[in-house]
């Protein structure tokens, strides 16, 4: 007969690591039922949003329409159908994603306030740039839009086996992508950043100036190779874009921009994998030879145009190395302190904390995690006020709030109550905090009295206004703080009492950070008047300015001390850091000349193949007013469902090649998708599965099924089963069939704990036919029918990083509680001439525990990790008359193999019992290659060494004698195919140590190996 734990765990790993690069098998999201959605539709597109978000909606409505003519005649490319825009905002949080082989476009309401960006039109350009991928991969795809990839699978089993089992456990798990939509990520960011010369929806800022500048000069700058990918930390992430934004241009102007729609076409060749072609084919010149080109002229360009200010340099003293992202510093009311928000020892922008540092002893303290945006200190210094999102909504969804943390007492107390409230600052006299609050893409100024918790609003902006870090004066009579309705930022002073605004700075350029003097005469803030962000101060009576720093990067987010000394974020090459001015002094205008404020990128000449050149300069022409919008009709959401892709698929399995596909499709809101999958090979073996999933509830229901057949036969051997049979020869064929039900119910119980409940069902039937010299005889029968009520709870919380996936740190674990009713076939009853199944009942209890902790090391990148996993099978409530358990290996654990102690066959330890335990200790051999082979991008290399101990055992007490040990190491590799699909390689080799026998069977003392190609680790 066949197994159940063999075949399903094989199909299992190869699907789950094909569903997550769809989407599928990943962590349950909130399912945000409390929403209620609606529909716009315009000439090509459907415009969906919930509740609270129908501004933004009728804006991207607008947008899209205006841009439609101008990008697809661009790259001469419209698509069959109407694009689908998804308008969220239930959660404070920023971003745009384009799914182009599903017709649809996500956007987030809430601007993108993004230290490494400038300030632009937040609708505007999101939209643009999100619609320029669409359009753009679109019209470089090789084949159909339902093809988006296909796979080559495989799976190798070992060869020691139970008689009773066709094959071994797995040994060799392999699914491997053939992407039919092949672009680098510098050249898809850089065209969409690009976008059309002429609508300046997204321009070359000073923030992107900075960071290719100080990459120029520093020798930064990322190669043309890993310009192609992403998976670096948030600095090399954004320079992929900012690189990538730079050389188009510098292509477009050496080239002209139908250039970019040349490369874009010369994409959708079958066999070409790489833009090298591509690029040579349009311009003559191969991808490196161009990068050489343009990366030499930057360089050039930069010591020239920066050559005044490299000689007479301020930037203070840095006294915060560490970390890409040190911002907001705040000098505490006695000058003894600063605090900031920090993501000293962490990869992303995102992983900032509030700590203090003593500027004397250089002592640093933590505050709280989770903390981003402009932060403030009560006038007595005793607490501090900021604002994080560590709390979520009855519905899931995650806002700021203000919290105040009391140094004192150590005890952190919320203020709001998802407000999505941000940037607060304390009046002198200590009763209120004026904070910024938002919604629907706008922004507006609050104030709360602290001892009523009364919130009053003090603007009422409505059309996309933003603004930023709101301060007090001294005299509490105004507030000092940042706007923005387009690009760059400007300052502006709100009288307290009658709302009145004066604009303060407002030119052309980006001023912003603005903070007061502690007399209230000057300000202080960043403005990058010469192309560079520096810091000026300017008196609000005479209006004179002064520069006062001279940086190559850029400074921003100035404090000012009684003593008078400055403290802020400072911009270099490797990210911000923390840098203070004791004596900050007047910059002479001679000394900080930056020659010419742009590097040429947005001036770059077009020639005569800007498409639709009237109608660009008409959109722009309107882009400042996107408060009058047609007057769209809402209607009550309807479904609407994305195409039906399919995945063809090749897999060896057990030595033959299956031919199938997977399909896959869901409505555009991701409420109801399916995924189905087959494959079949010449002797008619298959694997079918279909998974259903609904989310209109809080719970996700799923219902999933699996269909597995398989044919084999067997040579008769025995001479007495020839002879009774009345034949020389004889050959039994049998074929199998798996089928298993799941149906049930996960719950997202936080952002690191899921819980699953499932009703399962399973029937295993096999079909024999047995030649004899009076005929073939055909028995169709089931071996197994099995009936389980299944509870898992889950628990990820792996430290986000860019290492890990292949040297993961933090702790994850699976707790399951199974209650199963089986019957397993035992014999068969004849009544008269028909063979009557005789099933046993199995009625046990099974718990399982997988828990996995990983420690960083004090050595870089090092790291120690412990798994345990344990089980045990109850089997009290079924026993035999004599009282011992009744049980069948059937229903064993198994503790050898890939997944167990891997010195060993998976089979060779089974019981009713597991208990099994792991040690590894991984070290980097290389943890940046940045070597290209054709379309493979090779990036990591890490080692390992690891010791297996463990058993699976039927005995009441542990027999710590018989426990089995391993020792072996691993390879793993990180790389990227076809510039965005993540590829992991790994390869272990495990010596067992203990040599045993069962079954006829001896095992340990020999090498084991195992291999594994997918987009995650298989452990």
């Amino acid at each position: 007969m066949i197994r159940k734990s063999v075949k399903s765990v094989c199909v299992s790993c190869v699907c789950v690591f094909v569903l997550s690069s769809l989407g599928w098998a990943q962590p349950e999201t909130y399912n945000h039922p409390e929403l209620d959605w609606y529909s716009i539709e315009t000439e090509h597109f459907f415009v969906h949003f919930h509740n609270g978000a129908e501004r933004t909606a009728k804006v991207v409505g607008k947008i899209a329409e205006d841009i439609y003519g101008p990008i697809t005649s661009l790259y001469q490319y419209e698509p069959d159908g109407e694009y689908h825009f998804i308008i969220r905002d239930h959660d404070d949080y920023s971003n745009g994603a384009a799914f182009y082989y599903d017709n649809k476009i996500e956007i987030w309401a809430t601007p993108m306030e993004f230290e490494l960006r400038g300030t632009h039109n937040w609708l505007r350009n999101v939209v643009t740039h999100e619609f320029t991928h669409m359009i753009s991969l679109q019209s470089a795809r090789k084949i159909t839009q339902r093809i988006p990839a296909l796979y080559i699978q495989a799976i190798g089993y070992e060869d020691d086996r139970r008689e009773d089992v066709l094959h071994g456990g797995p040994n060799v798990i392999a699914s491997y992508p053939i992407s039919m939509t092949v672009m680098p990520a510098w050249f898809a960011e850089g065209i969409a950043q690009y976008q059309i010369p002429g609508l300046s929806y997204d321009t070359w800022d000073s923030h992107r100036d900075m960071i290719l500048r100080t990459a120029a000069l520093d020798n930064k700058l990322l190669s043309y190779n890993e310009m192609g990918v992403f998976g670096k930390n948030s600095l090399g992430n954004e320079k992929v874009y900012n690189h990538g934004y730079a050389f188009v241009g510098f292509l477009v102007k050496k080239y002209g921009l139908e250039t970019i729609r040349e490369v874009a076409h010369n994409m959708k060749g079958f066999f070409r994998i790489t833009l090298d072609g591509a690029l040579k084919k349009a311009t003559g010149k191969d991808g490196e030879q161009l990068y050489e080109e343009w990366s030499h002229s930057i360089h050039a360009q930069y010591t020239f145009q920066t050559r005044h200010i490299s000689q007479n340099k301020e930037e203070g003293t840095v006294v915060e190395p560490k970390g890409l992202a040190n911002f907001y510093p705040e000098w505490s009311p006695d000058g003894s302190k600063i605090a900031y928000i920090t993501n000293k020892g962490d990869d992303y922008l995102s992983q900032t904390g509030l700590i203090l540092r003593d500027i004397e002893t250089g002592e640093t303290e933590g505050i709280s995690g989770g903390v981003k945006y402009a932060i403030s200190w009560s006038p007595d210094g005793k607490s501090l006020a900021y604002a994080n999102k560590s709390a979520r909504s009855e519905g899931g969804s995650r806002y700021y709030d203000i919290y105040i943390y009391d140094l004192s007492e150590n005890e952190e107390t919320r203020q709001t109550y998802s407000l999505r409230a941000h940037s607060p600052d304390w009046s002198l006299d200590g009763g209120s905090l004026v904070f910024i609050s938002g919604e629907d893409g706008t922004e507006n100024l609050s104030v709360m009295n602290l001892q009523s918790r009364k919130i009053e609003n003090i603007t009422d902006f409505k059309h996309g206004e933003q603004v930023y870090k709101p301060r007090w004066s001294p005299d509490g009579q105004s507030i000092l703080f940042g706007m923005s309705i387009g690009n760059g930022r400007d300052i502006y002073l709100m009288d307290a009492t009658s709302g009145d605004l004066t604009p303060v700075m407002e030119d052309q350029g980006d001023a912003r950070d603005a903070v007061f003097s502690k007399d209230g005469r000057k300000i202080y803030f960043s403005w990058d008047k010469t192309g560079i962000f520096n810091i000026y101060s300017l008196d609000l009576q005479d209006r004179k300015t002064e520069q006062l720093t001279n940086v190559i990067g850029g400074a921003f987010m100035p404090s000012v001390n009684e003593e008078g000394h400055l403290t802020f974020s400072l911009f270099t090459s490797d990210g911000y850091k923390l840098a203070v001015l004791k004596t900050p002094q007047p910059i002479n205008e001679s000394k900080s000349k930056y020659l010419a404020q742009q590097n040429g990128v947005k001036l770059a000449s077009a020639g005569n193949s800007v498409p639709e050149e009237a109608m660009v300069k008409k959109i722009s022409a309107q882009n400042s007013d996107d408060s009058k919008l047609p007057n769209y009709e809402v209607t009550p959401y309807s479904n609407h469902y994305s195409p039906i892709a399919f995945l063809p698929r090749l897999m060896i399995d057990y030595g033959t090649l299956k031919v199938g596909s997977y399909v896959y499709s869901s409505d555009v809101l991701n409420k109801y998708s399916f995924l189905a999958g087959f494959d079949v090979n010449r002797r008619g073996d298959y694997d079918l599965f279909g998974l259903l999933e609904y989310r209109n509830f809080g719970p996700t229901l799923f219902l999933e099924g699996y269909n597995q057949v398989q044919h084999t036969s067997e040579k008769v051997e025995d001479r007495e089963e020839l002879i009774l049979r009345g034949l020389d020869e004889a050959t039994d064929k049998f074929k199998f069939s798996l089928m298993e039900v799941d149906a049930g119910l996960r719950f997202k119980l936080s952002d690191t704990n899921e819980l699953e409940t499932a009703f399962i069902f399973s029937r295993y039937s096999a079909r024999a036919k047995i030649p004899a010299s009076t005929g073939l005889t055909t028995l169709s029968y089931r071996y197994f029918i099995g009936r389980d009520i299944s509870i898992k709870f889950r628990h990820r919380a792996i430290h986000p990083g860019v290492h890990s996936q292949i040297n993961p740190t933090g702790r994850q674990f699976t707790i399951s509680y199974d209650r199963e009713f089986n019957r397993f076939l035992r014999d068969f009853k004849t009544d008269q001439v028909i063979n009557i199944e005789n099933f046993e009942n199995f009625n046990y209890n099974r718990v399982a525990l997988d828990w996995k902790e990983y420690f960083s090391l004090p050595i870089e990148n090092h790291s120690l990790s412990f798994e345990f996993q344990g089980g045990f099978i109850d089997t009290q409530d079924d026993t035999l008359d004599d009282g011992t358990p009744k049980d069948d290996s059937f229903f064993y654990f198994f503790g050898g193999g890939l997944f167990g102690n891997r010195g060993y066959p998976y089979f060779s330890l089974e019981g009713r019992k597991l208990l099994l335990g792991r040690v590894t200790y991984r070290f980097p051999l290389f943890t940046h290659l940045d070597l290209r082979f054709m379309h493979l991008y090779f990036d990591k290399v890490f080692l390992g060494v690891f010791y297996d101990y463990g058993n699976a055992f039927n005995e009441n007490s542990v027999d710590f004698g018989d426990l089995k040990s391993t020792v072996g190491f691993q390879f793993r590799m990180d790389t990227f195919s076809f510039y965005s699909f993540p590829t992991r390689f790994s390869f272990d080799a495990a010596y067992g140590l203990d040599r045993f026998e069962t079954a006829n069977q001896v095992y340990g003392k020999e090498w084991r190996f195992y291999f594994g190609l997918s987009f995650g680790y298989l452990d």
